[in-house]
């Protein structure tokens, strides 16, 4: 049972993210330092003659030493194992600890697999673990009392509803405990009432959320009496930069409606109703993946280009390839490159507007380039350059953007990865498809977003290519 601490005072969340930073780079150091120790003690444990002889010992650390230790980083990583708020106890470090270890000697067995060569050899590996495993949770052990003295990893909670339910909920707080270490900020009351709840502070009322979030630096958000959820999150997307988790105590019908994502604070069980991002890693991984691919493509396709040059050029006067200004992540401009697929200078008088299937600017070496999406290979250098991704929401033009922006609830969200070569949109709609339902699609995408979604989109976006049916 975790202990209820109450804490209404303000905060600054610059100072909080500080904090979170200088934990996760003390952990990072301390977690290297004691890996290379372990490696070294491993070493000599298994060999005591390399003690008497320090050439041969330093040749030994680097062979066998620092792969480990660079293998164990990345699994440690991996597992999310630096972010303070996913492990707050002493249970989860430890149990964070072996699933990382494990993995750790997966990542170690696939690396001489791909080297083809013996390094670490089976006493080295279980002398290390055993080192290892005691050591680093003593570390993280200690090193989370820090973390609940410096209140980097505590949630800091803010209950939303009526007066009595509000009370009744901190009540089974204080009776049953917290699963996890959260500060309860204050309340925010549904209807008029009084200055205080249960104990906790009143901080104002619904309208006023955005500057009671940005004030107390409120990660958490948990609604106990019945509203409009759907209004009350799209407000909170809209007046809000950062991204809140926000729970509710289900009646029977949210229950009954879908499959949700359970909570639980205290004995009272919650569902979420916004998706939290994917984990630190999954920015990393999915990079290497855009990279790997970007470059495998640009090699086994180049012939394509070669053949597509000569095809533009030889058919439709003009450019081979066209470049075009478009909005990508956090709304910076970037240039597009694609094949040319339509008349040079075709929007010279029409002005921007969109390609339509029947559009009698696009030549007839372009209608082929379009349908197998081969005027699209240009991109792979905006994946390579960092500005595109593989998948992800289509980058629209700047036109469109602030006309859409305007028009359409919400359309700025799609801003928050990475645009993609392809995407939900691509691999589901058509051309028909209106630019409030492809953000939708946008919107499932990145707040469903994992390793396996994308390498699912890829999938179907190889089958939509060489069936010819791409939007």
């Amino acid at each position: 049972m975790r202990k209820v601490k109450i804490d209404n005072h303000p905060i600054n969340n610059r100072e909080l993210k500080k904090k979170s930073g200088f934990w996760r780079f003390g952990i990072f150091v301390v977690d290297l330092i004691v890996l290379f120790l372990s490696g070294v003690v491993a070493l000599l444990l298994k060999n005591h003659n390399l003690v008497s002889s320090v050439p041969t010992l330093l040749i030994q650390t680097r062979k066998m030493v620092v792969p480990s230790v660079l293998l164990y980083l990345g699994a440690f990583y991996f597992l999310d194992l630096y972010n303070p708020q996913l492990y707050e106890s002493k249970i989860e470090i430890l149990s964070g600890i072996i699933k990382a270890s494990v993995l750790a000697i997966l990542l170690l067995s696939a690396y001489e697999f791909l080297f083809k060569k013996s390094v670490f050899s089976r006493s080295y590996v279980i002398i290390q673990i055993s080192i290892l495993i005691p050591l680093l949770y003593a570390v993280r052990s200690t090193w989370l009392t820090h973390v609940k003295r410096a209140n980097v990893a505590v949630e800091r909670v803010l209950f939303i509803g009526t007066r009595d339910d509000i009370a009744a909920a901190l009540a089974s707080v204080r009776q049953n405990g917290l699963k996890r270490d959260c500060s309860i900020v204050g309340a925010v009351l549904s209807h008029n009432g009084v200055d205080e709840v249960g104990g906790v502070k009143v901080l104002g009322k619904i309208k006023d959320i955005s500057n009671i979030v940005k004030d107390y630096a409120i990660n958490r958000i948990i609604i106990v009496s019945p509203i409009n959820y759907r209004k009350f999150v799209e407000e909170m997307h809209a007046q809000i930069e950062r991204d809140i988790r926000i729970e509710i105590v289900p009646g029977i019908y949210e229950i009954l409606i879908g499959k949700p994502d359970y909570a639980l604070i205290a004995d009272i069980p919650l569902i979420k109703i916004v998706r939290e991002d994917p984990p630190e890693w999954y920015s990393l991984a999915k990079r290497i993946m855009d990279l790997a691919l970007a470059l495998v493509l640009i090699v086994t396709t180049f012939p394509i280009w070669i053949l597509a040059g000569i095809a533009i050029k030889l058919t439709s006067p003009g450019p081979i390839f066209y470049k075009q200004k478009r909005v990508g992540q956090n709304g910076r401009v970037f240039t597009i490159w694609k094949f040319r697929t339509m008349i040079n200078d075709a929007e010279k008088d029409s002005g921007p507007r969109f390609a339509s299937k029947e559009d009698d600017r696009i030549t007839p070496v372009g209608r082929i380039l379009r349908k197998y999406r081969i005027d699209e290979l240009p991109q792979l250098l905006n994946v390579i350059k960092g500005e595109m991704s593989m998948v992800g929401p289509r980058p629209e033009r700047v036109e469109f953007v602030q006309q859409f922006e305007k028009e359409i609830p919400f359309y700025h969200e799609r801003h928050k990865v990475k645009p993609g070569i392809t995407g939900l949109a691509q691999v589901w709609g058509n051309y028909s498809t209106s630019p409030g339902i492809k953000l939708k699609y946008d919107l499932i995408y990145i707040y469903n977003r994992s390793i396996l979604l994308d390498l699912e989109i890829l999938l179907k976006t190889a089958k939509v290519v060489l069936q010819g049916t791409g939007v």
